[in-house]
């Protein structure tokens, strides 16, 4: 039993759609439309609401730190909005204008998920490996965020940057994952073991 406060049951429901987030943003890289970048954005928030609110009578994160609940939902809602206003942009001057404010909700949103990933993890809110690959999600997107308005980046620089960020999605898949197994570990570790006794002693022949 994990000894975390965030229920299990509400962490295997928001693992699934955070895991869907991790598949649709590594679908989002390999065509690139709209319709993959708000897919993507959308079973993310929909994943950390879950996570923050909870279900029914089964406690979120919000019941065991109100600030971490409030800091890691501004990271999803920041790319909802951010990801719907660059769909409705028409032409370049458009962009011209919503560019600073943009840069701004994002800023907001990796803000709140550093605030958030800290709190998590000094309070132990989840286990170990959600924690940690939250961590790492929030992390890569500040890297990358840093690194895409950093001067001076050359045509090779920023196509290497560009094909790296196939990490954000494999460390939302994780994350994921990670709530998956929140609160489990102990048994997955306790029914794996049991299973390679098993095999040991069927394939022992002395």
């Amino acid at each position: 039993m994990s000894r975390t406060t965030v229920s299990s049951a509400v962490t295997l429901v928001a693992g699934a759609f955070v895991i869907a987030a991790g598949l649709a943003g590594l679908w989002q890289l390999a065509g690139a439309s709209t319709a993959a970048l708000l897919a993507t954005r959308l079973a993310l928030l929909v994943g950390i609401a879950l996570l923050v609110v909870g279900r029914r009578s089964r406690p979120g994160l919000f019941r065991a730190s109100p600030a971490a609940a409030l800091a890691l939902v501004l990271l999803p809602v920041c790319d909802l909005v951010s990801g719907l206003s660059l769909a409705m942009v028409r032409g370049l001057d458009q962009l011209a204008v919503l560019g600073p404010v943009l840069f701004a909700v994002q800023v907001m949103g990796l803000a709140g998920g550093l605030v958030a990933a800290v709190l998590v993890v000094r309070r132990r809110l989840l286990d170990r490996g959600a924690a940690w690959s939250l961590v790492a999600v929030v992390g890569l997107r500040v890297v990358f965020a840093v690194a895409s308005v950093a001067p001076l980046l050359d045509e090779q620089l920023a196509l290497g940057l560009a094909r790296a960020y196939v990490v954000v999605p494999l460390a939302v898949l994780a994350f994921g994952v990670g709530l998956l197994l929140h609160g489990r570990a102990t048994g997955v570790r306790t029914r794996i073991d049991g299973m390679v006794d098993a095999w040991r002693s069927s394939t022992d022949v002395s």
